[in-house]
């Protein structure tokens, strides 16, 4: 109970509104462009936590390894989602993945967050480090991609 009530308020209303973009993205849609190319900003609220973690280079290195394989990952991904492209306009079709990568997403900074104020020498380890920066790397990734994809898409 203590790991709930001790996060900071804002933490809630954030969870609430990726929750609700994931809801939206579970059905079939029509959308603005604009909404998926706003996507990989989400994938990339963890840049800040990857900065707490050691070491460095091989933070870094886990963290744009695993972006490069989720962006591979997420334009294959898109293609069967994307249903029509008119403009900056586009029809896609439903699907659980965006809530899944956006929870896991708040649930690994979260975690950081948690590992960092009640285990600081296992949030210092290199392997906390990496694997934080592995998972990171491909969540964020897979948005990249997914917009890339559509970027490109006819």
């Amino acid at each position: 109970m203590q790991m709930v009530s001790g996060a900071p308020i804002w933490v809630w209303p954030v969870l609430a509104i990726l929750v609700a973009l994931g809801f939206r993205a579970s059905k079939r849609r029509e959308t603005s462009m604009v909404l998926v190319l706003l996507l990989p900003l989400a994938g990339l609220i963890v840049v800040r936590s990857l900065f707490q973690l050691s070491p460095q280079a091989l933070v870094w290195a886990g963290f744009l390894m695993l972006y490069g394989i989720g962006a591979a990952l997420g334009w294959r991904m898109q293609r069967r989602w994307l249903i029509e492209k008119r403009g900056f306009t586009l029809i896609l079709a439903g699907e659980w993945f965006t809530l899944f990568c956006l929870l896991a997403i708040f649930a690994l900074n979260y975690a950081n967050g948690m590992a960092r104020a009640i285990a600081p020498a296992l949030h210092a380890s290199a392997m906390f480090g990496l694997l934080f920066a592995a998972v990171a790397g491909a969540l964020a990734g897979i948005f990249a991609g997914r917009a890339l994809y559509v970027i490109n898409a006819r």
